[in-house]
């Protein structure tokens, strides 16, 4: 009896110390969090549906921190940020937040108003035995050069043994790069949570696990508030979807022993088609605005804030460091080179030096691209650039050598993306009040305003218009180009051709290309709006990065998300001429003749050369 009582003595201490030596590992790998996705504050009842899932995350003891899974705002103004971030603050853990493409795409400025709220657009810290990750995936679904570096040096540090949940707004499958992550992960135990689609699901994206999140209310406010819960043990991980008060309801789960490592996805390299390439460069940073080229110097700015100018055999002349990152296309003359911050400081640059002559804080946020006018008011050379306050906009007329401002118009009701046109005396640009306008350029006056449809989605903010001397062309993410009467602010003719916000004209002023949403290109006849030629397949897919089609001796040029730049000839024949990457193209640059500059969003940078044709219009 006394031997019996001792084996049972034996077996409880020998479980007391295999609880105690492994009760360690089984909190380290037992975790529970909250993915809250798709706020978009500024929304209908969405401030009351985040109100309510903060509450319902606070009342459950056992969640220890929460993600932000983007789509934080409706419209991407700092004031939703600030509602937002208020109503999240009310969280009693701690929460990490990433952008999504409301965050980002009205805007097009660098995430200015997400990054005065939380100052970073990624996280990583560990718990347990686990790694947290998150990324910024843009307005279109792309990872920044500058992510993948950085997220490389952490996985790097990480035993292949530990768990990595890694946050993205978009799905993989919808990065146009995500191969970059994937080849990174790929031997890892890795696990995907995104937002975006607004509905809950269990997928895999080549062979790793991808979560995605519901929003915290649906866009048409019908449905309940709601989040997700992941619970993490030490052989499972569990996906729950909590509507309003109801008890969370499985969407899922992985099982931890079933893991392996998946295959490595293919990369696509640089290739040309054709065309005569004299150099290429990677600048390795996000490239937000298209180059400058002026004679026999191009130039190019960063989100960093580093500008460079290269000559054109490709060799660096200077570079330059700005106080903050340059996100709208810059302009430059024989002399001098001018850039806008995001901060709001406008400088003013040696273009064969790169050194600061001169700088001008606006005290507003700079949105739009600059626009140098040799001839403008008082025959001064001049600048138009753009500032908003948040919800409305103003644009400033500055003299381009003492940075004098000459007027100011603040009667736009949003923001002011574009590039604006100067044509006749008069400047016009588009806002995201769903209107075109159209200043005096000697005063600043209003003349006229132009819309057929207000509603801010279908703004003709991201087109820059074009003109023959007597019309303005638009379009806008509403699917129509429209003509507009440049003396008048008339309607001439508005027709869809599946239109997104790119929009350029031939050398004649007599057609516009216009570069669908859909896989389409169409040549259009200025005048009447006539169809002269649809081409498609012609881009890739779904393209929604604003450029502006070139033409040059009867070639017609343009960039595509997809990472091509292509050409039209004569017989309307669409032929690739260059893959720069898997990552979207900026507006081709003309240097002269039949020499072209190029970029992409990921800071890769070629010249090249291409033959003529006889005009295809």
């Amino acid at each position: 009896m006394a031997s019996a009582t001792k084996k049972r003595l034996f077996r409880s201490a020998s479980l007391l110390i295999s609880f105690l030596v492994f009760c360690p590992i089984f909190s380290a790998q037992s975790v529970r969090f909250a993915v809250i996705s798709d706020t978009h504050i500024g929304a209908g009842t969405a401030a009351s549906a985040l109100e309510s899932v903060v509450a319902a995350v606070n009342s459950r003891l056992d969640i220890e921190f929460v993600v932000v899974a983007g789509d934080i705002s409706e419209k991407g103004r700092l004031s939703e940020f600030v509602q937002a971030k208020k109503i999240l603050d009310g969280l009693k853990v701690p929460y990490y937040a990433i952008p999504g493409n409301h965050d980002s795409h009205w805007i097009g400025h660098g995430l200015t108003n997400f990054r005065n709220t939380w100052p970073e657009d990624r996280f990583y810290f560990q718990k347990g035995n686990d790694v947290f990750i998150g990324l910024n995936s843009w307005d279109t679904g792309h990872l920044a050069p500058e992510d993948i570096t950085w997220l490389e040096g952490k996985i790097a540090a990480v035993p292949l043994s530990t768990e990595i949940f890694l946050f993205v707004h978009y799905p993989p499958e919808t990065i146009d790069n995500w191969f970059k992550a994937h080849n990174l992960l790929k031997d890892r135990r890795a696990h995907i949570i995104s937002g975006h689609v607004h509905r809950t699901q269990l997928l895999t994206s080549g062979g790793i696990s991808v979560a995605t999140a519901r929003a915290s209310i649906a866009k048409n406010n019908t449905d309940t508030w709601g989040f997700l819960q992941v619970e993490e043990t030490p052989d499972r991980i569990d996906f729950l979807e909590v509507n309003g008060e109801e008890e969370p309801v499985s969407a899922g789960s992985i099982i931890k022993s079933e893991w392996k490592p998946v295959g490595e996805r293919p990369v696509k390299p640089f290739q040309s088609f054709g065309a005569n390439i004299l150099w290429r460069k990677d600048l390795g940073t996000h490239l937000m605005a298209p180059l400058v080229v002026h004679k026999d110097r191009i130039f190019a700015a960063d989100i960093s804030g580093r500008i460079t100018s290269f000559d054109l055999k490709g060799d660096i002349l200077w570079t330059y460091k700005a106080g903050d990152a340059i996100i709208g296309r810059m302009a430059v003359n024989e002399d001098r080179l001018w850039a806008a911050g995001r901060n709001g400081r406008l400088s003013v640059i040696d273009a064969d030096k790169g050194l600061l002559i001169k700088i001008k804080d606006l005290g507003e946020e700079i949105t739009s691209q600059l626009v140098l006018i040799n001839d403008g008011p008082k025959k001064r050379r001049t600048l138009i650039v753009a500032t908003t306050n948040d919800i409305s906009a103003s644009l400033h007329c500055i003299d381009a050598e003492t940075l004098e401002l000459l007027w100011v118009n603040r009667q736009a009701g949003g923001m002011i993306q574009t590039r604006p046109l100067v044509v006749s005396g008069r400047v016009v640009y588009g806002s995201w009040d769903g209107h075109v306008h159209c200043l005096n350029l000697d005063d600043g006056r209003e003349l006229w305003t132009w819309t057929e449809n207000d509603n801010f989605y279908y703004s003709p903010a991201g087109c820059a218009p074009v003109s023959d001397g007597t019309n303005v062309y638009v379009c806008a993410p509403d699917g129509f180009v429209s003509s507009v009467d440049l003396a008048s602010g008339g309607t001439k003719w508005r027709k869809a051709f599946a239109a997104w916000e790119s929009l350029g004209m031939s050398q004649d002023n007599r057609t516009l290309f216009v570069k669908s949403r859909l896989d389409e290109f169409n040549i259009v006849e200025a005048g009447s709006g006539r169809l002269i030629r649809k081409l498609q397949p012609a881009h890739g897919g779904g393209d929604l990065m604003p450029i502006e089609p070139i033409e040059w001796k009867g070639t017609v040029l343009f960039g595509a998300q997809n990472g091509f730049i292509y050409q039209i000839d004569a017989e309307y024949r669409l032929i690739p001429l260059i893959f720069l990457g898997a990552a979207g193209v900026h507006t081709i640059q003309s240097v002269k003749g039949g020499l072209f500059a190029a970029s992409n969003v990921d800071g890769r940078i070629v010249v090249f050369e291409i033959n003529p044709f006889d005009s295809p219009g």
